[in-house]
């Protein structure tokens, strides 16, 4: 479902009750929240990306690699009166929400209001499409082809931490390095089969999106980021840095560069421990 408008949900921002739901994703929507009495409701066993979440941040609202929680800057949200009558919807100029999208395969051909939808295009988040302009690329490898060509290290007697967690979509599992009867020393490294050559000119790293002690255990330091035609001649890294010490997503551009592995290294942790984690990784075109 998509360029639709809801209003007055009654508290329930999104209610899952009718059991499992799979392969569900929620991509490019802005949930407009006023009440503190608002709901999200097992809403973390979709799959979220783009979407604005702006007002009230109610418990259980979902993780999002590409969350914005800015004002979308609507003429009058709130204010419809019928399906005729949802002006107040649409995107003012100067908008975060402009061509911030997620590029989808199949967007359709026209928004809530009537106008056009181009396909390849970074859309508009929300009902409305303001922008005019083709906004092409910055969006996200597809991941349904990724396999692990090597790890050098993975936790798998405590907990489920191997290393496709990284890429598996789902944001409460993680990579995390060996730690059950001794840790693995830093740096470790994954390298990543994406099935397929690519045009790559970023990677998105999210930390382990977890609450608790721990949260920030394994969370990357220094990181070295290299694309490979074979996997196995890597050359100099295309980007070094180090990231910030929070469970931000992480995006890491650079000269684009053609290949279909990708290698990811930690060289070091936020607070000098010898473990590595991560939620989700992601190569950016």
């Amino acid at each position: 479902m998509r360029y639709n408008i809801s209003q007055n949900d009654r508290g329930d921002v999104v209610d899952l009750i009718c059991g499992k739901i799979t392969n569900t994703k929620i991509y490019n929507n802005i949930f407009y929240v006023t009440s503190t009495g608002s709901s999200y409701v097992d809403a973390g066993s979709l799959l979220w990306n783009s979407n604005t979440f702006y007002g009230q941040h109610p418990a259980g609202e979902p993780a999002d690699p590409a969350k914005s929680t800015a004002d979308p800057l609507m003429v009058g949200p709130g204010t419809a009166t019928s399906i005729s009558n949802a002006g107040g919807y649409r995107l003012r100029a100067g908008s975060p929400a402009l061509a911030s999208g997620q590029i989808m395969t199949n967007p359709g051909s026209r928004d809530f209001f009537g106008g056009a939808v181009t396909a390849g295009c970074r859309p508009d988040r929300g009902a409305h499409q303001l922008t005019t302009t083709c906004a092409p690329g910055g969006g996200v490898v597809p991941r349904t082809g990724w396999s692990v060509r090597y790890v050098d290290s993975q936790e798998t007697a405590a907990e489920n931490g191997a290393a496709t967690n990284a890429f598996d979509g789902n944001l409460s599992t993680i990579w995390h390095t060996k730690y059950t009867g001794g840790s693995d020393p830093a740096p470790h490294e994954i390298q990543i089969n994406m099935g397929a050559s690519y045009s790559v000119s970023g990677l998105r790293y999210l930390p382990r999106q977890d609450g608790g002690s721990g949260a920030a255990n394994g969370r990357i330091g220094q990181y070295e980021v290299y694309v490979s035609t074979d996997g196995t001649n890597w050359g100099t890294a295309v980007a070094t840095g180090t990231f910030a010490n929070d469970a931000s997503q992480k995006d890491v551009r650079f000269t684009a560069k053609t290949g279909q592995y990708l290698r990811l290294r930690a060289v070091s942790e936020v607070a000098g421990n010898p473990w590595t984690s991560a939620a989700e990784i992601y190569a950016l075109n």
